[in-house]
């Protein structure tokens, strides 16, 4: 799988996913320091070459999941601008859903290798 397969298979399944969000979702801000963050923890590990189709939609999923479980509504925020250095980026849209997916190399105190990161930023309503 390549960087741009992945993102594809995250917009398809941001798609599918966004009816289970019901009312929750009020609409789209731009993004302030004010947002809070989404981030699908930790994230997914090796090279996308040999990534299963799988585990990119639950790495989508498990970030969706923590809008699901909102107590209240919600307004989606633009992703947290970013400087691509050397990671892939792309922000996946669906109506007013955004999420961020950003592919780099990593150095950690318990691995090296390169991650794929699903993220979001969202306000409170």
């Amino acid at each position: 799988m390549t960087f741009p397969e992945a993102v594809e298979i995250a917009r398809r399944t941001l798609t599918e996913y966004e009816p289970r969000l019901g009312g929750k979702l009020k609409g789209c801000r731009p993004y302030t320091n004010s947002a809070k963050p989404l981030k699908k923890e930790p994230p997914y590990k090796g090279s996308l070459s040999i990534a299963p189709e799988g585990d990119i939609e639950s790495a989508v999923c498990a970030v969706l999941d923590q809008l699901l479980n909102l107590d209240g509504g919600f307004w989606m925020s633009e992703p947290q601008p970013m400087q691509p250095g050397n990671a892939e980026v792309a922000t996946v849209a669906h109506n007013d859903l955004r999420l961020r997916l950003s592919y780099r190399y990593e150095v950690a105190p318990d691995y090296r290798t390169y991650c794929l990161w699903v993220e979001g930023w969202y306000y409170p309503a």
